[in-house]
């Protein structure tokens, strides 16, 4: 019984070694962790597994593929704070960077039109340039806003966020800060809210 014994002790021992830890599950950026992991209960081995499963997702996180304008094609709710005010107005982005606009609970506008494009695949940059046309008692005009944001994966949730700017003139020349956007990608709506 004393002889079985030992031969079991051996066995465990050898089960637990470091070099063989090491062998098994190299390469690993854990690897001086392990080490210090390992002690007199098989419970190491569960422990290490974690590890290395941490290791393979933060590695699929690290190649994840660039953004790509096919990415971006689909319906999208355009949330706009400017002051005191928030509006909502359904888009729809098609290829080669033609919207669709539309429901809105903000301003109705007589018309619309609009151009977008993923200006830095690497970065996932997104730009968008809106122009609404409106008409009061007087005269008609126009008002053109760009909005400039990443694109963000957070969970199930794919956004772009960042600035409104406000141009001034035809030229484009001047320009005014006019508050933040928050474009969200929402499932498919029914054509008759694309009222442009």
């Amino acid at each position: 019984p004393q002889h079985s014994s030992a031969a079991s002790t051996r066995s465990s021992m050898r089960l637990l070694n470091p070099a063989v830890l090491c062998a098994l599950f190299a390469p690993c950026a854990h690897t001086a962790l392990l080490r210090s992991f390992v002690v007199h209960s098989r419970a190491t081995v569960s422990v290490i597994g974690r590890l290395r499963a941490c290791d393979a997702s933060t590695e699929v996180e690290q190649t994840r593929l660039p953004p790509t304008e096919a990415d971006l094609i689909g319906y999208w709710e355009l949330e706009e704070a400017e002051d005191e005010c928030t509006a909502h107005t359904l888009l729809r982005l098609l290829p080669a960077g033609a919207i669709e606009f539309g429901k809105t609970d903000g301003p109705v506008p007589t018309g619309a039109s609009g151009s977008w494009a993923l200006v830095d695949p690497l970065e996932g940059k997104v730009a968008l340039r809106v122009t609404r046309r409106f008409e009061d008692c007087r005269f008609p005009y126009e008002v053109v806003r760009l909005y400039e944001g990443f694109l963000e994966d957070d969970g199930p949730v794919r956004s772009v966020q960042g600035p409104i700017e406000i141009l001034q003139s035809d030229e484009g020349k001047s320009k005014i800060d006019a508050g933040f956007f928050a474009l969200t990608l929402v499932p498919d709506f029914p054509e008759d809210d694309m009222i442009f």
